[in-house]
């Protein structure tokens, strides 16, 4: 590959040299012979590796294992972000966190349900015939 080929078309790479040792084919350079070649080399442009935490505490995976009733504890009925190698893995949430979220969801869910059929049509029914 010579230098500088295909880069256009790689927007998201970056374009770097490295040195390697190559061997020389026999007969050019002689037997064993090896010199320095530049060859290019295409590396994925890294982003800092930040990830959001959707709460105001967080806790080592480790730390929740060791003791996980003063982890509940201290969260105070907050959420508390699980951290797996400084990334969050799972969130724990407090039962009654977790009931109102459950219930806003289904609140949410009849409130589109209620906007779906508010342009059908009308049956009157008595509740004798039910």
């Amino acid at each position: 590959m010579r230098a500088g080929a295909g880069v256009e078309a790689a927007d998201d790479l970056s374009f770097s040299f490295s040195r390697w040792r190559e061997r020389v084919p026999k007969g050019e350079g002689g037997p064993g012979c090896s010199h320095l070649a530049e060859v290019p080399y295409l590396a994925p442009k890294l982003e800092p590796n930040m990830e959001t935490i959707l709460s105001d505490a967080s806790v080592s995976i480790t730390e929740l294992k060791r003791n996980p009733s003063a982890v509940i504890e201290a969260a105070d009925d907050e959420a508390v972000a699980v951290l797996v190698h400084n990334k969050p893995s799972a969130y724990l949430v407090p039962a009654n966190t977790w009931k109102r979220m459950i219930e806003r969801l289904e609140d949410l869910e009849l409130a589109e349900l209620v906007r779906a059929r508010a342009g059908e049509r009308r049956i009157k029914v008595k509740l004798d015939d039910l």
